[in-house]
C-alpha cells in the first residue's frame, strides 16, 4: 500500500524532514520518504496512541503486481520503481528484459514513463490517474 495508518487513530506516519506522507512497502515492512530516502521500519504500534491496527491505505505497484499476477498465472510480470531499482544495474536489466520481450507486463511508477521506447507495448494503464491532477505538491510553496 502506498500509505500507512494507525485504524484506531488514523494517525497518518510522515516524514521528520519533508513532512510528506512516508510510503510503505509490505514486501519490505519499512517505511520511507521517496524525497528525502529517510526510512524506518514499520513499527509495531502507532507513535500517537499505541494501537496496534497499522494498515495500509491506497493501491501501491506491489497489491497491482499481486493482482496481476493472480489474474494472468502464466505471464512474466515484473515490477519497475524505485524500491526495485535500487540495486545497481537493475533498472538496466529490467528495461532490457521488457524490451527483449523477457517479460510481458510490467507494472511500474511514473518512471516507466520516462524516456523509455517500447515498441511492442500495445496497451498502457494508468492505475487511479485522476489522484495526480488532485494532490497538492509539496515543494510548490
Amino acid at each position: 500500500s502506498p500509505f500507512l495508518i494507525c485504524k484506531e487513530c488514523q494517525h497518518r506516519f510522515v516524514c521528520p524532514h519533508c513532512e510528506v506522507a512516508l510510503a510503505y512497502s509490505q514486501q519490505q515492512q519499512r517505511l520511507r520518504c521517496h524525497h528525502c530516502d529517510y526510512h524506518e521500519p514499520k513499527p509495531p504500534r502507532c507513535p500517537a496512541c499505541g494501537g496496534t491496527k497499522l494498515g495500509g491505505v491506497g493501491v501501491g505497484v506491489e497489491r497491482v503486481q499481486e493482482t496481476v499476477q493472480a489474474m494472468f498465472p502464466k505471464a512474466r510480470v515484473e515490477r519497475l520503481d524505485r524500491d526495485v531499482t535500487r540495486r545497481a544495474g537493475a533498472l538496466e536489466e529490467i528495461v532490457t528484459k521488457f524490451h527483449s520481450g523477457a517479460i510481458d507486463i510490467l507494472i511500474g511508477t511514473q518512471m516507466v514513463a520516462k524516456g523509455f521506447d517500447f515498441p511492442r507495448v500495445v496497451l498502457v494503464g494508468v492505475i487511479t490517474a485522476d489522484l495526480s491532477l488532485n494532490i497538492p505538491d509539496f515543494r510548490a510553496a
